[in-house]
């Protein structure tokens, strides 16, 4: 029986409770969405020094500091522990980076949209975070990608062509290549019309 002024559908606790169920689950709360302020200015100070930073946390436990956000992803020396001793810098150091993508290698940050498989390769769909146009890379590879968290791709080349990095479950650097989803298949067509077109060919010629 539900309480008073409450439908006999309701679901809150008190409700529930009163039917001798239980109160559902709290549903996860949805990943941030990035933001080009997100990934071009830090978002914490290092606890040691001071140091403007970029904290991230990822959801299996794993904390880290970067200097810089993007290949090669540069480790702030006071929290690494794998830098060498008396390698931290002066305190209230204004990264020159702040407020701008990142240049060196022409890395693009992206937002990770999701994936579908098509074959055997893998359609991954990101957004541009500072511009927001959608792209679709072809991919070699299956791969997870972390929504709270940027990918960094290089732009395509004359045969587009590019590579995407991004930090796996373990905050380790992953690379992976591809190619323009659209281009690709209009090459991969337009090179099956030529192959049609010179087996047609070869059968006229065949047949006189």
């Amino acid at each position: 029986m539900p309480g008073y002024n409450h439908y006999p559908s309701c679901m809150c606790g008190w409700c529930e409770k009163r039917r001798g169920g239980r109160s559902p689950a709290p549903k996860p709360k949805p990943a941030p969405r990035l933001t080009f302020e997100s990934v071009t200015i830090p978002n914490a100070a290092c606890p040691v020094c001071g140091e403007r930073v970029f904290f991230y946390q990822n959801l299996y436990g794993s904390r880290v500091f970067f200097d810089e956000l993007g290949p090669p992803w540069p480790k702030h020396p006071c929290t690494d522990n794998s830098a060498p001793k008396g390698s931290g810098r002066k305190i209230g150091r204004q990264p020159a980076y702040v407020g701008q993508i990142r240049k060196s290698g022409d890395w693009i940050a992206l937002r990770f949209v999701g994936f579908k498989s098509e074959d055997d390769w893998t359609v991954l769909s990101f957004e541009v975070i500072e511009t927001d146009e959608y792209v679709r890379v072809l991919a070699h590879e299956r791969v997870s990608i972390p929504r709270d968290f940027p990918a960094y791709m290089l732009p395509w080349d004359r045969k587009d062509y590019t590579e995407i990095e991004f930090l796996d479950r373990g905050l380790s650097p992953h690379r992976l290549w591809g190619w323009k989803y659209g281009s690709y298949f209009a090459q991969t067509a337009a090179g099956c019309l030529r192959r049609r077109r010179a087996q047609e060919a070869q059968r006229q010629r065949t047949a006189k």
